[in-house]
């Protein structure tokens, strides 16, 4: 278990009890260096943490990465692992980069006790507390922190509970005092509000220099067309960023229509991912115009968008000319037996040259078309 080379802990058989026995073995032994503890989905509980931190700080290891995702850890939890982020006492040193704590049932004053220790620290830069019952009241907090904190690069709070208070207090930071968050996932959120309140509130925080954002994750954020032309504009000579996900939305086909005409002009967009919205032939028909002219476009997703053999007729011919798409996304649509045999006969070229990835693999049976998913 212990080598010189060692760098990191990975926990999935051991008993979690037991990590702290295994981290003070790990000093024991001089040579080793360990900097990575990864415990997910083993039932870890706050006293489980407390001991493994307590372990951490005894022994002066210099951990750098902390996953601790789908367990079982609330707000005293968190309260342990905060004090990783301090240089207390004396004799330890945070080095704390990179910290998970997604799917685990951390709520408000977890977020706080977490928030009050990252005003003040200057090592982490990426921060995951999504699928969390933070509500609005830890976002509260999390903006707070923002004001303070210029470490913090990537922040996932996806998926939090957060009504559009909290939403919005998010975004207000980043568009007024915050620029150092590079990318930002705060998707799914309790947002009732059908009237686009997500794209307006992220639209003025993009149209504000600095132009910070790389990478926007706003899925399951109930974004129709409207919203899609809102932030097409917002979007439309923007210079940084690089990854939008509007997954899950509900984006029709103008929608889509307005998202390919912003891939067709000025945009820095390298990767759009729309899976699971409504664009339809006509929004595929777009988004081959897209893939006819687009040479920055590396990734589009288009997963289960109700399109039919038209629309997938027309995918398939703009990927034929494209020449810089390395990922497809199209599974989860009505393939028919013309679509099949077009995206069957993308196999070669410029596919096999540079390892283009498809997600649908299409196959003959009895002289019939079908088609299987395929998985990267």
């Amino acid at each position: 278990m212990f080598e010189a080379a060692l760098k990191s802990v990975t926990m999935r058989s051991m008993a979690v009890a037991q990590l702290w026995e295994t981290v003070s073995r790990a000093v024991a032994v001089g040579e080793v260096q360990l900097d990575t503890i990864r415990l997910e989905g083993l039932q870890v509980t706050d006293e489980d943490v407390e001991k493994i931190v307590g372990a951490v700080i005894s022994s002066g290891l210099a951990i750098r990465n902390i996953s601790v995702a789908s367990n079982d850890i609330g707000d005293a939890g968190v309260g342990s692992l905060a004090r990783l982020l301090d240089d207390e006492p004396p004799s330890y040193s945070s080095v704390l980069s990179s910290l998970d704590l997604r799917g685990n049932s951390i709520g408000s004053k977890g977020c706080q006790l977490l928030t009050e220790r990252l005003r003040q620290n200057a090592t982490l830069t990426s921060l995951d507390l999504s699928s969390n019952p933070l509500k609005s009241e830890g976002a509260s907090y999390i903006s707070k922190m923002l004001l303070d904190n210029f470490t913090i690069e990537r922040l996932v709070i996806s998926n939090t509970d957060m009504t559009e208070a909290g939403f919005t207090a998010v975004l207000a930071v980043l568009r007024e005092g915050n620029n150092t968050v590079r990318e930002l996932s705060i998707g799914s959120q309790l947002l009732r509000s059908r009237e686009e309140v997500a794209a307006c509130h992220v639209s003025r925080t993009l149209e504000t220099p600095p132009y910070m954002l790389r990478l926007l994750d706003l899925s399951g954020c109930g974004i129709g067309d409207e919203g899609a032309y809102v932030l097409r504009g917002a979007l439309t000579g923007h210079p940084t960023m690089r990854t939008l996900d509007l997954s899950r939305n509900r984006i029709g086909i103008t929608g889509g229509q307005a998202l390919a005409s912003l891939l067709v002009g000025d945009s820095s967009l390298s990767s759009l991912f729309l899976r699971a919205n409504m664009i339809g032939d006509e929004g595929a028909r777009a988004f081959k115009i897209v893939l006819l002219h687009s040479q920055t476009l590396t990734t589009l997703d288009l997963r289960s968008n109700d399109i039919h053999d038209p629309g997938l007729d027309a995918l398939a011919e703009g990927m034929e000319c494209n020449a810089s798409v390395e990922r497809l996304f199209v599974w989860g649509n009505h393939f028919g037996q013309a679509s099949l045999k077009r995206f069957g006969g993308l196999g070669g070229g410029r596919f096999a040259l540079v390892g283009v990835f498809l997600d649908v693999q299409p196959f003959v049976v009895d002289g019939v078309y079908h088609a299987a998913e395929k998985f990267e």
